[in-house]
């Protein structure tokens, strides 16, 4: 069976004022300033790779193809922060398989999931370093987040 390809949109500096697919990303205007020393189009990319790579029980074989999959399709640029959460036994892989990003690791149900949230909750500072956030997960654990960063004028792809 032949599946369509895979579009996914992410709100950046590219989108022109003119762009259809504008609308699809309106937020208020920044209502934080950006600190002077941050590069201008910086994003913060969360990702739980778990949920990606389709459960932990995968394998490395498959973080590795979720990886290379989401740099494919999201591109990560040159000043962009990366934050990859994952459980214990994936640890080692995840870090090789995502090198010079942040990789935080939890136990038990959630685990790395409320791991991550307790390092997103100052809102205010991230506004301040990133121009905009990709949350690479389908839990709705991030949902609060992603509705105060959109309101602080900060765009949110998920």
């Amino acid at each position: 069976m032949k599946h369509a390809p895979l579009r996914i949109r992410i709100p950046g500096p590219a989108l022109r004022a003119d762009s259809p697919n504008r609308r699809l990303f309106l937020v208020p205007r920044r209502r934080v300033a950006r600190q002077c020393w941050v590069p201008l189009g910086r994003s913060l990319h969360v990702i739980d790779i778990e949920n990606l790579m389709g459960g932990p029980l995968l394998g490395t074989s498959a973080l590795a193809q979720a990886s290379e999959i989401y740099r494919g399709l999201v591109g990560i640029g040159p000043y962009d922060h990366v934050r990859v959460e994952c459980n214990p036994h994936l640890a080692v892989a995840t870090g090789r398989s995502w090198e010079g990003a942040q990789v935080l690791v939890g136990r038990g149900p959630d685990g790395a999931d409320k791991a991550l949230l307790a390092q997103l909750q100052d809102c205010q500072w991230l506004a301040a370093r990133y121009d905009r956030v990709i949350l690479a997960s389908g839990d709705g654990i991030f949902t609060e987040i992603a509705l105060a960063l959109t309101k602080l004028g900060i765009p949110v792809g998920i």
